[in-house]
């Protein structure tokens, strides 16, 4: 991992991206907007950022206090429902 990015958002961070099924990028904005006050609540979690990057894909780059805080987030709200079948 970079330094620069650990020494700011420690070392405990994630970066995921995310393909909208055809017809259902509207949904997956709205969801990724809903999903950063959620993000936000978890006590491990210290920053959250969605982010587009084309028609259908986006991104999550989000940071985390410790190794717990992370494993909180991944069996979290937002995890359970990505994981969920539309």
């Amino acid at each position: 991992m970079n330094q620069e990015i650990g020494r700011r958002y420690g070392p405990f961070c994630k970066l995921a991206t995310l393909e909208a099924r055809p017809g259902k990028e509207g949904k997956a904005e709205e969801f990724l907007k809903s999903a950063q006050p959620l993000a936000m609540q978890e006590a491990g979690t210290t920053t959250w950022f969605a982010f587009r990057v084309g028609p259908a894909t986006f991104g999550i780059f989000d940071t985390f206090a410790n190794e717990s805080g992370l494993q909180a987030h991944l069996n979290g709200a937002i995890a359970k429902a990505l994981s969920s079948p539309r």
